[in-house]
């Protein structure tokens, strides 16, 4: 192997080692801010949201076949349509149907 055989290696090296750790670094960044996911508002302004099936089975610790049958018989407040085949529920709706729930857990 030549010297400048050697050198083009060495360097391609250090250029693969460089990107793979920006790689990590832009990946490590992606995943915060997925984990971070909430809109932003303007200061003074309320913040409603859109929340999404997944999340409010979640929310809610059950099955999305559960909050079908939970909105089916009226246990859940409105549905917003988003798009086509897109539903969602506004935070501030969810946040008053659990506050009420939680003072009257009957109803």
């Amino acid at each position: 192997m030549n010297l400048e055989t050697y050198i083009r290696e060495v360097i391609q090296e250090e250029v693969r080692t460089v990107v793979r750790e920006e790689l990590v670094e832009v990946m490590d960044e992606i995943k915060a801010s997925k984990q971070n996911r909430e809109p932003k508002q303007h200061p003074g302004m309320p913040k409603k949201y859109i929340i999404r099936p997944n999340e409010l089975c979640k929310m809610l610790a059950v099955s999305r076949s559960t909050l079908w049958r939970m909105e089916n018989v009226g246990r859940l407040p409105d549905r917003v349509k988003i798009g086509p085949r897109t539903v969602g529920w506004y935070n501030t709706d969810i946040e008053e149907w659990l506050e009420q729930n939680r003072r009257n857990p009957d109803s």
